[in-house]
């Protein structure tokens, strides 16, 4: 019988003593993710390769290793169908995932993120939003049933309404986090609201005067036509994708413009009024740590100004408009203050053109204090909303 020496006695006559390559619960992690990754490859694994790729002798270690894949991982075990005349050995067994709710996470949050992604991902993200939803769906089956059934009761009186925007947008969107994915340019072709209210004008102009278009005059005998050369396409670095006032925007800037680094030159494009759009070849960096959501945020709502235009603005309003406000947060800056018998709101905002509109919503028991320029350009809004309504329709 040979003699089993200790690691001291193997070192002390020269030898390497062997690593231990379990963990402190007698688990192998290396071999434990390569079993897990070879179930989930493909048509899975066979009982015999298994043996063969990881020295195990019989079958019931190949079935102990199965049941710790299964409690280690958050899979579901798929046992081969019976084959008549294959020998078990050579029947493939696999795993996928399981489709389940953490236990950490309230079933009502996942109830509720279930039920938001079936109403807002098929109209907003066309593939891509089908493909939540079926996540949704399979999220919400694996809810209790008590709660399944309480959502069923509740969905015709409990709804969440996003408005479906344009209809090129799902390919549009898809290709646009491509690029984003990538850091890859585009060439798109935008159609602004200038644009669209030139070319609103124009065909409405042609449609009243109604003459038909005179044929282009011919070349001069001798001398031939030039062609014209169209300009190259612009391209545009894609930073991130945001939702806001009922659509989809995309920030943009026009690649080689400006620096890098910085965040000159940015805007926001409405994917509904994206008429066309190529990923190129090219790529880009986008400006370090760059972020959505910290980008947006001096913005009242959807649009920031380019180049910035920080304002202080301060509203005054009566008790009755405090009331119905108060208690909602309509912007990160926002500070509030009761002086003098007045409740006064602040925000710093970039840009007074959203932030303007949200005060004529109060109606007239809000008013501008300061600045004095966003208090002159809400005045000469009212007034010329006064001129529209004194004219008879």
């Amino acid at each position: 019988m040979a003699k089993r020496h200790s690691k001291a006695t193997a070192a002390r006559r020269g030898a390497r003593p062997r690593r231990a390559s379990a963990s402190p619960d007698g688990v192998n992690r290396k071999k434990l993710v390569a079993f897990h990754q070879a179930l989930q490859f493909g048509d899975g694994i066979t009982r015999a390769d298994a043996k063969k790729r990881f020295g195990w002798k019989n079958d019931a270690t190949f079935s102990r290793w199965l049941d710790k894949v299964e409690k280690t991982f958050p899979v579901r075990m798929i046992r081969p169908e019976r084959v008549v005349g294959m020998s078990a050995d050579h029947s493939c067994w696999r795993c996928e995932p399981l489709a389940s709710i953490p236990l950490n996470v309230p079933t009502e949050t996942a109830a509720l993120f279930a039920h938001l992604c079936g109403e807002f991902g098929p109209a907003m993200l066309g593939t891509a939003g089908r493909n939540l939803a079926k996540f949704a769906k399979e999220l919400d089956a694996s809810m209790p049933q008590e709660v399944r059934d309480e959502l069923a009761s509740l969905k015709d009186r409990v709804r969440f309404f996003f408005r479906q925007t344009g209809a090129g947008i799902p390919g549009v969107f898809g290709d646009l986090v491509k690029a984003i994915a990538t850091n890859r340019l585009v060439e798109m072709e935008y159609e602004s609201a200038a644009k669209a209210l030139a070319a609103l004008t124009a065909s409405a102009g042609g449609a009243a005067s109604a003459q038909p278009a005179s044929p282009p005059a011919p070349a001069p005998a001798g001398k031939a036509r030039k062609k014209t050369v169209p300009p190259p396409a612009k391209q545009f670095e894609v930073l991130g994708i945001y939702f806001a006032k009922r659509s989809l925007y995309a920030v943009v800037r026009e690649h080689g413009k400006h620096d890098p680094r910085s965040l000159d030159g940015l805007w926001s494009a409405r994917l509904d009024r994206i008429k066309g759009l190529r990923i190129g070849t090219g790529t880009f960096d986008p400006p370090p740590g760059f972020s959505v959501a910290e980008y947006m945020k001096p913005a009242w709502e959807a649009f920031r100004v380019n180049p910035p235009k920080m304002v202080t603005v301060t509203i005054r309003v009566d008790p009755s408009v405090h009331v119905n406000i108060a208690s909602t947060t309509w912007h990160p800056s926002q500070r509030y203050e009761f002086k003098d018998g007045k409740h006064l709101y602040r925000f710093r905002v970039d840009g007074f053109s959203e932030l303007k509109y949200w005060v004529l919503s109060l109606g007239p028991g809000a008013e501008v204090v300061s600045p004095p320029q966003c208090r002159t350009e809400m005045a000469e809004l009212l007034r010329n909303m006064s001129m529209t309504y004194g004219a008879p329709p």
